[in-house]
């Protein structure tokens, strides 16, 4: 199956990614990470706009820069930028109304939030039995692996924000393995 070219993301991921960096490594970071990538996304990691649209490329890019300055290439780790994304993103009253929802309903809703993050592909939940939820993500270009770690994390966040302490959440198809969407199970 061919992959769309690849999309745009909002720059809220890379302002909390870059807060991300700030509370973990410190104020040189930014610098690190920034050091290893091209003068476009250097840019973008530096001073990213909250409501701007940044290239899929660059944000994977930055990722990688991050995920090779300072977790060892371990490319799972991306999942602690989703997880953090979703953390920060939630705040004051969307952080008390989410404690309102039951956890189904939470889950069920996180297509409805897709398009304020991506200009592409969209995210389609559906139950599937009981505590059990498949996101299917289609017509959308991840670009590389690591960006599949880190919406892995975003779902653990949303997983969070439901105060569940057994949710677990698997990447089980991909696009980038040729599959016709990514697929990522929801249980708790």
């Amino acid at each position: 199956m061919a992959l769309p070219e690849p999309g745009r993301i909002r720059g809220v991921f890379l302002v909390h990614l870059g807060e991300l960096l700030l509370k973990e490594h410190g104020p040189e970071a930014l610098e690190k990470v920034a050091a290893r990538l091209s003068p476009e996304a250097a840019r973008a990691l530096r001073a990213p706009a909250n409501f701007d649209w940044y290239p899929m490329t660059d944000a994977v890019a930055i990722e990688q820069a991050v995920i090779d300055a300072f977790y060892g290439g371990d490319i799972a780790q991306a999942a602690r930028f989703g997880r953090f994304d979703v953390h920060d993103s939630l705040k004051g009253i969307y952080r008390f109304l989410f404690r309102l929802l039951d956890t189904e309903t939470l889950i069920l809703k996180a297509g409805k939030v897709w398009s304020k993050y991506y200009d592409q592909g969209r995210l389609i939940a559906e139950k599937v039995g009981p505590r059990n939820v498949l996101l299917r993500v289609e017509g959308f270009n991840p670009v590389h692996p690591i960006h599949c770690h880190e919406l892995t994390g975003a779902f653990y966040g949303a997983v969070d924000a439901a105060r569940l302490k057994t949710g677990r959440v698997e990447h089980s198809e991909c696009v980038l393995d040729g599959k016709q969407a990514c697929l990522f199970e929801v249980r708790w």
